[in-house]
């Protein structure tokens, strides 16, 4: 299990935003993220029978809401990785990605 820190970006929403102590294990991928207000709890597992995709749920606490994300997971020879993904909030979809590192 390896702890990164890197951003998160939601693509044609505001700039990136810090992760500092992301969970990057084989089994799961937990990270909390701030945009603008709302501060985000994301939990992730890899779907079966697919190594590189993963999917999960966010929470956010204020206001009370949570929702379905998902992700393709590039890992890199520098111990980095990279998820790309799709996020359902307010009944939109948003593309997103993050960079971590160690």
């Amino acid at each position: 299990m390896a702890k990164l820190n890197g951003r998160i970006l939601w693509v044609g929403h505001d700039d990136p935003s810090p992760v500092r102590g992301a969970i990057v294990s084989e089994d799961k991928i937990a990270f909390d993220a701030s945009s603008g207000e709302y501060d985000y709890t994301v939990t992730l597992t890899p779907v079966q029978n697919s190594p590189s995709m993963w999917k999960g749920r966010w929470k956010c606490a204020l206001p009370r809401e949570d929702g379905h994300v998902d992700a393709r997971l590039y890992k890199c020879v520098d111990g980095g990785v990279v998820l790309v993904g799709n996020w359902r909030e307010d009944n939109t979809d948003h593309w997103w990605f993050m960079e971590l590192r160690p």
